[in-house]
């Protein structure tokens, strides 16, 4: 773009951000961020966990931006008040107060509105893999399979800002409960639902280089489980952070 259409550009969408002409879901990039979350899980025992991730995302258009490709993940770390709730499975007792995470989370859409405020119906798969209660030799590992369906769009307030929203729906279809290292404790999940969505900005630095910040909002349900060796109750979880980062 050269200076003079920039300059043309950028004052019709600081008079009027409705005329901006600026293709928003025609752009490839990829984002790298920090985040930092509030969890509380609810099951046999109430535990709170503060912690922070990595987050990594790469988004790809086809011309026009008529659909789009993203693959986003994240691996933290958290501790929580696990310790003071002693846990016991198997004859173990299980109060360390580390966690530790990874998800990852691929999605195709299509865009159901104009290329300059796209909004995007995703399907989503997402892969949960976490570990609580961490010990060098011990702990409690959960994975967790998911499909959905997610919304997500862009809204330009002016030349170089624009907010970002999502909401999305995921079932889990897949995934299990066991002992870190002891395959026969090892049950599968049956069942649940995850709800989660987002709301924030990014801001143009250049052409080419922008920072964001939102919020993550999450609330997941996972059945209850049990065979003759372990038995895993219903648990519920809440979980918030900010996430803040740059996009090239």
């Amino acid at each position: 773009m050269s200076f003079a259409a920039g300059y043309i550009i950028g004052a019709m969408c600081a008079s009027d951000p409705s005329s901006c002409e600026i293709c928003e879901s025609c752009q490839d990039r990829f984002r790298i961020g920090v985040g930092g979350i509030y969890a509380a899980y609810q099951a046999e025992d109430d535990i709170r966990n503060y912690g922070g991730y990595l987050n990594l995302e790469y988004r790809g258009a086809t011309p026009k931006g008529r659909f789009q490709f993203v693959i986003a993940g994240h691996a933290g770390a958290a501790k929580s008040n696990a310790s003071s709730k002693s846990l016991t499975l198997m004859g173990r007792d299980f109060d360390k107060n580390t966690a530790m995470f990874v998800e990852a989370r691929p999605k195709v859409g299509v865009n159901l509105l104009t290329s300059h405020r796209p909004l995007y119906l995703n399907v989503v798969y997402t892969l949960n893999n976490a570990i609580s209660h961490y010990s060098s030799d011990n702990g409690i590992k959960t994975i967790v399979h998911q499909v959905g369906l997610e919304l997500d769009g862009i809204v330009r307030k002016s030349s170089k800002l624009r907010i970002e929203y999502s909401l999305g729906y995921d079932y889990v279809f897949d995934g299990f409960y066991g002992i870190y290292g002891i395959s026969s404790s090892r049950i599968r999940a049956q069942g649940g639902y995850t709800l989660r969505g987002s709301l924030g900005f990014a801001y143009d630095i250049t052409q080419n280089v922008h920072y964001y910040m939102k919020a993550n909002l999450k609330y997941q349900s996972l059945n209850d489980v049990a065979n003759n060796i372990a038995y895993y109750p219903q648990s519920r979880s809440y979980t918030a952070g900010l996430e803040l980062g740059f996009g090239f």
